[in-house]
């Protein structure tokens, strides 16, 4: 018996064929999206064709005319593209400029430049953004350390990404008392097991065991994001000094729209130029 072997545009152009044939409900046509996407993605490009179409994968190239910015070449899974970029769309040229904007989104996953989504019509890039999982993740921040004031935000509860934010305080022999910002993201995905557990030890915990004994049978992922970016937190440190511990606490709140418990507004406090 032979069996017919199938490219994986066949494969997928298949799939959509046997949706396109059935009743249409709102779900099937969001998967027939996505279908017809996925093979955009695998086919060339067509200069012809005046829709927009996405592209998902890297950039593996930038090509310069006289010195000016004239194409890019993107790759995905199957196929190299070579698309042109307007100068005048100024999107795109300020995401190019800044290296892709990778620093950004390093905190979130080691391997996150290989996520980028290119929106082309005819041969030209009409913009690039990023994909990751929880781009459209919907969460609220909550304190977590009024001392500090150490608030917490769950980025992706599945991949365990944590933004934290919090205020250091410093005082020293001869010198005015100041306050700095630290803000940044725990990916637990980028720590070994072991070296979760050299961040949990200075807390008292000697065994993931323990720790989740301690705490009713259950595994708290977001405390130990909290002992990490604790720990680490000089890291993610900003220059910007405060005078005030209050001062430091308004530039949070315009960040988190929240407030110390008892503490009165600050949100009208100029941070220091120092």
């Amino acid at each position: 018996m032979l069996i017919k072997k199938f490219t994986r545009r066949q494969f997928f152009d298949q799939f959509l064929r046997e949706r396109q044939a059935q009743d249409p409900t709102p779900e099937l046509e969001q998967e027939m999206q996505i279908l017809q996407e996925m093979l955009d993605e695998l086919d060339d490009i067509d200069c012809s064709c005046g829709r927009e179409r996405k592209f998902v994968g890297s950039i593996k190239g930038i090509y310069f005319e006289n010195g000016y910015l004239k194409k890019i070449g993107f790759g995905t899974e199957e196929l190299y593209h070579l698309f042109g970029v307007d100068e005048d769309n100024s999107e795109v040229m300020v995401f190019l400029q800044k290296d892709y904007d990778l620093e950004r989104h390093r905190r979130y996953d080691k391997g996150i430049d290989t996520t980028l989504v290119a929106t082309v019509k005819f041969h030209w890039v009409k913009k690039i953004t990023w994909r990751v999982p929880w781009d459209e993740t919907e969460s609220k921040w909550f304190i977590t350390d009024d001392d500090c004031f150490q608030c917490c935000k769950v980025v992706h509860q599945f991949e365990r990404v944590y933004e934290l934010i919090q205020i250091n305080s410093y005082s020293f022999e001869g010198m005015e008392p100041f306050h700095r910002i630290s803000s940044g993201l725990i990916s637990l995905n980028r720590y070994s097991d072991e070296d979760i557990l050299k961040y949990m030890r200075p807390y008292g915990f000697n065994s993931m065991e323990q720790f989740i004994k301690e705490h009713d049978g259950i595994l708290y992922w977001q405390y130990i994001a909290e002992m990490i970016f604790e720990t680490t937190c000089l890291e993610y440190e900003a220059c910007q000094r405060y005078h005030s511990f209050e001062a430091a606490a308004g530039v949070i709140k315009n960040i988190t729209g929240l407030t110390i418990p008892g503490m009165e507004d600050k949100s009208l406090i100029v941070p220091s130029e120092q």
